[in-house]
């Protein structure tokens, strides 16, 4: 049941909640017309449109297939203790529960660190970093080349080179503030004629990263705590994919759902308490500082928020929206194949020692030492991350073969033989990178059926967080919202080339 003020962790999910609130400046809206909103995707931008529309008075459900809010600011867990049995396997060492006080190792798999430019932006940051979720990073990052060393370059304000996989050094290129579908038949036309910028790539190349504020952030005590923090008094269940949208007669929106064990049931507006109670939202285990809503929360949505990159959220889209579809699957995501590392001694260069590398010359992208950033286990944990031409050309190579060959890609780029090996495991991100659309987010108004993320906001944490708002304001500026302050949602995105 929902935790009060005075309920266990439940002073400390208001303060997360009143927080969220204090850093745009936003106020309780009066009472109206509550929508009762599904947002797919427990990630940045799911969780940053639910966040503004709870924070606005309306009833949001967060419906997320893994096992806790994180999308790809994930940090995966993993004991020592499992290593000898399990790494030696090729499968890594095993992964235990949050609270497990041998989970020893921390690896961000996702994204390595976000950096910030937006106004708006930059102030949650700040509140993230006052309450400790975030933390600045003071590594040495280099650019690494056959075991050379070299400064980062730098690129002018407003140009489209890009940073390492999921390091979140890619810049959101600008485009139309706005870009609303009023109608699905706008949308279809959009979709056909809006042009495409392949320049807004998040690509490496050449080991540059954008100009602008140097200060590099991660969660402490991973990356996942960003999204831990936002999810804390929101109604988040974890461990239920969406399969399928389904419009009911009375206009509102039905969900198929499957869990973990491939158990299948419809969150539709006619299910009664009792039923709901005894039904994949209720088994849906939430995260820590989530709370599990009341029984029966899951019937009759108003409006569903989709935020799964582009070609997963057009096949769902596809039976009930397909103008919707057919844009989201115009966003072309590049695969990243990530692999998890755990060496028994210090790792340098032929130039020396550092912490994190954009790679040159090599089928690696991105290299990192976890545990120079703070708040990590003092283990030599290492994320690599290939780059996108050679993650596609590998994208269906079986793990086990994957991680050997990107070892031997991390031993040539460091020009030195690698120490000891003590687990590894290889993780596929089949849609990492995203060639971000001009609009940040899209939203069909008759429907009330939205799109987010950072194929729409750029490819950064930055940008999926923008498109969450973003689509958050969107909903708040129809007049069916009833909701007076929309500002805390960041401005409603304005009408632009597709409303």
């Amino acid at each position: 049941m929902p935790r009060g003020p005075d309920t266990p962790g439940g002073a400390e999910q208001a303060a997360g909640a009143a927080a969220e609130r204090a850093a745009s400046g936003a106020e309780p809206s009066p009472p109206g017309r509550r929508l009762r909103v599904a947002v797919v995707g427990a990630g940045v931008a799911g969780l940053a449109c639910a966040r503004a529309l709870a924070d606005h008075g309306h009833e949001v459900v967060v419906l997320d297939k893994g096992r806790g809010p994180g999308g790809r600011t994930a940090t995966r867990r993993a004991s020592q203790a499992g290593r000898a049995q399990e790494g030696a396997a090729g499968r890594g060492p095993r992964e235990p529960a949050a609270d497990d006080p041998g989970a020893s190792l921390l690896f961000d798999h996702g994204a390595q660190y976000l950096t910030a430019r937006d106004p708006a932006f930059r102030r949650h940051v700040a509140a993230w970093a006052e309450a400790g979720v975030l933390a600045p990073w003071a590594g040495r990052v280099v650019v690494l080349r056959e075991g050379a060393l070299g400064p980062p370059r730098r690129d002018a304000p407003g140009s489209a080179a890009a940073g390492a996989p999921d390091a979140d050094a890619a810049p959101a290129t600008p485009g139309p503030q706005g870009a609303l579908a009023s109608s699905e038949a706008a949308a279809r036309t959009a979709a056909s004629t809006l042009p495409w910028r392949p320049e807004a790539t998040g690509q490496v190349r050449g080991g540059s990263e954008p100009a602008g504020d140097p200060v590099r952030w991660v969660g402490v005590p991973g990356m996942s705590a960003l999204c831990g923090h936002l999810a804390r008094g929101l109604d988040v269940r974890c461990g239920l994919r969406v399969t399928a949208l389904a419009r009911e007669p009375a206009g509102t929106w039905a969900l198929d759902l499957e869990d973990a064990r491939g158990r299948a049931e419809r969150a539709s507006p006619g299910a009664s308490a009792p039923e709901a109670a005894h039904g994949l939202l209720a088994r849906g285990s939430p995260p820590p500082g989530a709370r599990t809503g009341p029984a029966g929360a899951a019937g009759g949505f108003d409006a569903v928020v989709v935020t799964a990159p582009g070609p997963q959220a057009a096949e769902l889209l596809r039976p009930v929206a397909p103008a919707l579809a057919a844009r989201a699957a115009t966003i072309p995501h590049a695969p990243c194949w990530a692999v998890l590392l755990e060496l028994a001694g210090p790792v340098a260069a032929r130039d020396g020692a550092f912490d994190g590398a954009f790679v040159e010359g090599s089928p690696l992208a991105w290299v990192c030492r976890q545990a120079s950033k703070p708040g990590r286990p003092a283990t030599e944990a290492w994320v690599l991350h290939a780059g996108p031409a050679w993650s596609r050309e590998h994208l269906e190579d079986a793990p086990e073969d994957v991680a050997p060959t990107l070892l031997r890609a991390f031993a040539a780029a460091l020009d030195r033989p690698l120490p000891e090996v003590r687990s590894v495991v290889a993780h596929r991100w089949r849609y990492a990178l995203p060639e971000p659309a001009p609009e940040p987010c899209l939203l069909d108004p008759d429907l009330l059926l939205g799109l987010a993320g950072d194929g729409l906001g750029g490819p950064r944490v930055e940008g999926a967080w923008l498109s969450g708002r973003a689509l958050a304001g969107g909903l708040l500026d129809l007049p069916r919202a009833r909701t007076a302050s929309p500002a805390d949602a960041a401005p409603a995105a304005r009408r632009g080339p597709l409303g």
